[in-house]
């Protein structure tokens, strides 16, 4: 740490990690597929495998009046053992400039770029199949007002643009557009306890372009589609005051819109609870989560039958720090999917559970 005489200072700060874990169903599979006569069982469909992951978290701070500027980088690599196509490699590199730019107002503009590297293609995506790996760039401006009595107002709007590998001779890419409005009121609770609400309501578009690739690159003709996304959350938080535990409830609505066709139109509500737990040395956190998603126009199975989809979710985790500035991290995350799609031809729209330990 080092500091310019009364108005500015900076500061690095540098984190690293060595996870070791254990991945069932990497890509999501079903648990029963036919292929050409022939049924693949689970044993054929998953692929399970212990991984190694390195990171680093990379951050550099300078402030100066009412100002903050900060720099960050990050890198990571999941090495599978006995899955090898599904070695992944990605890396984040932003910035964030934020600013009191009057009495009680914030302003911050955050550009960030990142790249994810890895075999494979995303099955499970409501939109469509694309590779897993891309580039995304993603820039962010967002304006925060105090409005008293420890209440917030914030405005965020975002585009972001994101370029799929190439997949059998066709590339994905789109560009989004966000925007979000966010209310949150805190109350001094009278006793051992505060609380907080917030409502906030997120709507977010994307124009999706579809390319065939013919020899050398040449596009040889484009597929075009628009999607608009609206969610609205609400949230209940119940914080101990000595900071020894904090309960999150949020409940959270979607609607999404596939322009033009409506096939994939859907209606979501997702809720659950989030707790986190401080005992001595260590942090604990566990979570679940309920979700059911409904698609209007989708037909499956017999006539008139539509998509739906039912997810439970779960994480658990213990932090313990060991000494100074290192710590034991132990993490394990479950998800699971039911799907009124039986079509047993095909992976997509199907069923499927993903869980990890590490």
């Amino acid at each position: 740490l080092f500091a310019l005489p009364a108005i500015a200072s900076a500061q690095w700060h540098i984190e690293t990690g060595i996870n070791q874990g254990y991945e069932w169903n990497i890509f999501k599979n079903p648990e029963q597929l036919v292929e050409e006569r022939d049924t693949l069982q689970r044993n054929r469909l998953w692929q399970n495998s212990s991984f190694n992951e390195l990171s680093a978290d990379i951050e550099y701070e300078f402030d100066w009046e009412n100002s903050r500027l900060q720099l960050m980088t990050v890198l990571s690599s999941i090495f599978y053992h006995q899955a090898t196509e599904a070695h992944e490699f990605s890396y984040d590199v932003g910035a964030s400039f934020r600013t009191n730019f009057a009495d009680g107002k914030y302003f911050e503009l955050s550009p960030e770029f990142s790249s994810k590297r890895q075999e494979g293609i995303e099955a499970t995506d409501p939109v469509f199949s694309s590779r897993l790996s891309y580039r995304q760039l993603k820039l962010p401006l967002e304006l925060d007002i105090y409005l008293g009595n420890l209440a917030w107002l914030r405005f965020e709007t975002m585009y972001r643009s994101r370029r799929y590998d190439q997949r059998n001779d066709k590339q994905t890419s789109y560009s989004a557009y966000y925007f979000e409005a966010l209310f949150k009121q805190s109350v001094d609770g009278s006793g051992r306890f505060d609380h907080e609400f917030e409502i906030e309501n997120r709507t977010r578009y994307r124009d999706q372009v579809t390319a065939d690739i013919g020899e050398g690159g040449t596009v040889l003709d484009k597929d075009f589609r628009q999607f608009t996304k609206t969610e609205t959350e609400l949230v209940y938080r119940l914080q101990n005051r000595q900071d020894l535990f904090e309960i999150e409830f949020p409940v959270q609505g979607t609607l999404f819109f596939d322009h033009p066709s409506s096939s994939l139109n859907y209606r979501e509500l997702e809720f659950g609870s989030e707790v986190d737990v401080t005992v001595g040395r260590a942090e604990v956190s566990f979570g679940i989560d309920r979700t059911f998603r409904r698609f209007n126009n989708f037909e499956v199975g017999s006539p008139g039958e539509k998509l739906f989809y039912a997810y439970w979710s779960g994480d658990a985790g213990v932090e313990f720090e060991l000494s100074s500035n290192i710590f034991v991290t132990v993490e394990a995350s479950y998800t699971t999917r039911t799907s009124t799609r039986q079509r047993l031809t095909t992976a997509f729209y199907r069923e499927y559970t993903n869980s990890y330990i590490q």
